[in-house]
């Protein structure tokens, strides 16, 4: 990951502006190779702390995907048990049925709430600074039960006053995504190629 080019387009005038969004999405993915999944993380850390410097001033929402997952099972509770539980409980006796349960509720319009509400939980708090990006990541660790294709579909009446940027542990190959380099996703049509910006 090369964070000081990455640095140098987000820190712009022009990009820092959601407004200036391309016209068609505010989705950003940037893609890099699976194996260097950890140091990307430490560099999106690094990154955000560079954001939030005079130069920028950004405070920017960086959401691990797989920690907001659990948070939301943890937090949604049936007939007074957590659906983290119960989803545990089911995994022991059938693992094929808990993982059809996951992608039901990952697929459901209360975890896109519930996503949604962190997003604006952060804009709304007081701050002297700018607040234009949100970074997500973690895609590959939620792998098969949320496809991040599904996940912007549902995100896109919501994407209004940032931009959104997805680290995606993989590669575009003829306009397509490709988890791990290997795995096809569906044509997310809507996202924008970060890399394609500082290359």
């Amino acid at each position: 990951m090369s964070i000081d080019k990455l640095y140098d387009l987000l820190e712009k005038k022009d990009f820092l502006n959601p407004d200036t969004a391309n016209i068609f999405s505010p989705f950003y993915f940037y893609t890099y190779d699976a194996k260097d999944e950890y140091s990307v993380r430490l560099e999106i850390e690094r990154l955000k702390g560079k954001l939030e410097r005079p130069l920028a001033m950004v405070d920017t929402l960086v959401l691990n995907l797989y920690e907001v997952l659990i948070e939301f099972l943890q937090n949604s509770t049936v007939a007074g048990k957590s659906r983290f539980d119960i989803i545990l409980d089911r995994e022991k006796r059938d693992e094929e049925k808990a993982r059809v349960q996951i992608e039901r509720v990952v697929s459901s319009e209360e975890f896109c709430t519930f996503l949604v509400e962190k997003i604006k939980s952060h804009l709304s708090e007081d701050s002297h600074l700018k607040k234009v990006y949100v970074f997500l990541y973690g895609v590959g660790s939620v792998y098969p039960y949320l496809r991040v294709h599904n996940l912007i579909s549902r995100l896109e009446q919501f994407v209004k006053e940032y931009k959104m940027i997805i680290f995606y542990p993989g590669k575009l190959l003829d306009n397509n995504y490709q988890l791990f380099e290997r795995l096809p996703s569906k044509n997310i049509y809507r996202a924008n190629h970060l890399n394609e910006f500082i290359s």
